[in-house]
């Protein structure tokens, strides 16, 4: 294995853990969809526009992902920075996010 795979393996780490953190804001955003739908009925239509909605999509996929791969980045770096005496899998195996 290559140096790449490495990088391979804790991009795709950070994207299942995104994958979890984007699941738990779907329920949220579903939450507070119906919250705002049963206290302001009248006004839920200009308050949930397609813009919004949008928007709110696009932070619940983006922001995590970006997040947890600087995190990945950063303690990646900091852990293997020589891969002649440390394996450049020790950071993987070192924390468990399960």
């Amino acid at each position: 294995m290559g140096p790449f795979s490495h990088c391979y393996v804790l991009v795709l780490e950070a994207f299942r853990l995104g994958g979890m953190v984007v699941a738990v804001f779907h329920l949220l955003a579903l939450a507070i969809n119906h919250f705002i739908g049963i206290l302001r009925p009248l006004h839920y239509a200009s308050t949930v526009t397609r813009g919004t909605v949008a928007w709110a999509i696009a932070c619940m996929w983006i922001v995590p992902s970006r997040i947890l791969s600087s995190i990945f980045l950063l303690l990646y770096q900091m852990m293997a920075f020589d891969l002649l005496t440390v394996p450049a899998t020790t950071f993987y195996y070192a924390y468990h996010f399960d």
